[in-house]
């Protein structure tokens, strides 16, 4: 069972002890008809942002597929949170949902005044698609490949600055893990976002950045930044100059982000079933597929249930938990 289903089981045996409401089953009527009108999906980030295009791009095409609109509505906040939280909280009839990343499952563990609970107060939807970390440094450091950058380092511990979109996001846990590798040291710069660290890395006011691929492709594309290696076992083949960190050595260093649909809990099953099912027949076609793969995004259609995406969003706690924990960055805001 996954960390969200027995938080939820948790939850049911508190509340066993209170009078419960009759339950009603959906008519017949109710699953054909649903959706009835424009969907909303929120994203707890601002236009522009990775999360954003994403969003976009699958809004478009899944109101082609359920025959009414999906509105995209950004929230942003708190690292996302004001926009998670506004969803949890909502009316939980299949027509409010969220495009949750995959570093929200640990602001539980990182932020004191959070209004919502991810693994209980939001249901798995479906997976959109998922983005391979990359490793990257401004034009101004005087190096030129990732070796280059760690002697120089060494030779300035503390002076180079690392920024990353927030403390406790997947960037800064890999920026840690990476810094204990190469047994180097580096000020961290949080930002309310990647768009901001981004741009003062490529103004020179900071030195390195790990962000997702899609967010910063075009800009490795224009020589406004350097890559210096993606976060994963093997080089990508939309940028295949750039090395592998496993052929660094640095193997706990691998990571990506994954965005995936949310509902509110208790959001009834054909909603969640017709939402997923959607989600699939968009990933499914090839054209659609084309223009994220292009911009970065990893997409997998096959075994796209709610249930394969409760048991990711379990492995991915029980990777990240015990590193926020390793690095002292638990409750930190």
């Amino acid at each position: 069972m996954g960390l969200a289903k027995k938080k939820l089981a948790t939850w049911v045996m508190i509340g066993s002890t209170l009078p419960m409401p009759m339950v009603t089953m959906a008519s017949d009527a109710e699953v054909k008809m649903y959706p009835q009108h424009p969907i909303t999906l929120v994203v707890g980030f601002p236009p522009g942002a990775a999360t954003d295009t994403l969003a976009r791009h699958l809004a478009k095409n899944m109101a082609e597929e359920l025959g009414q609109r999906v509105i995209v509505e950004n929230r942003p906040g708190a690292a996302g949170n004001v926009g998670a939280a506004a969803v949890a909280h909502s009316l939980p009839d299949g027509y409010t949902i969220y495009l949750a990343l995959s570093s929200a499952t640990l602001h539980k563990q990182l932020y004191r005044q959070v209004h919502y609970d991810f693994a209980a107060d939001l249901a798995p939807v479906g997976l959109a698609a998922s983005a391979p970390y990359v490793l990257i440094m401004g034009q101004h450091v005087p190096a030129r490949t990732l070796a280059d950058a760690i002697q120089l380092a060494r030779e300035n511990p503390g002076k180079m600055t690392v920024a990353s979109g927030g403390i406790g996001s997947v960037g800064h846990i890999l920026s840690e893990a990476i810094q204990a590798a190469a047994s180097v040291r580096l000020t961290h710069v949080p930002y309310k976002g990647a768009v901001p660290a981004l741009t003062d890395v490529q103004g020179g006011r900071a030195d390195f950045m790990i962000t997702t691929l899609p967010s910063v492709l075009s800009h490795l594309k224009a020589g406004r930044v350097r890559g210096m290696a993606v976060l994963t076992n093997d080089r990508l083949a939309v940028v295949p100059e750039l090395p592998a960190i496993a052929e660094y050595g640095f193997k706990d260093a691998r990571g990506s982000e994954w965005f995936a649909v949310m509902a509110p809990t208790e959001t009834p099953p054909y909603a969640i079933d017709r939402l997923n099912r959607a989600i699939n027949t968009v990933l499914g076609d090839a054209q659609i597929r084309a223009p994220l793969t292009q911009l970065g995004y990893v997409i997998k259609p096959e075994s796209n249930t709610p249930e394969a995406l409760d048991a990711l969003i379990d492995q991915h706690t029980r990777r990240w938990v015990p590193l926020l924990e390793e690095h002292g960055i638990t409750g930190v805001q």
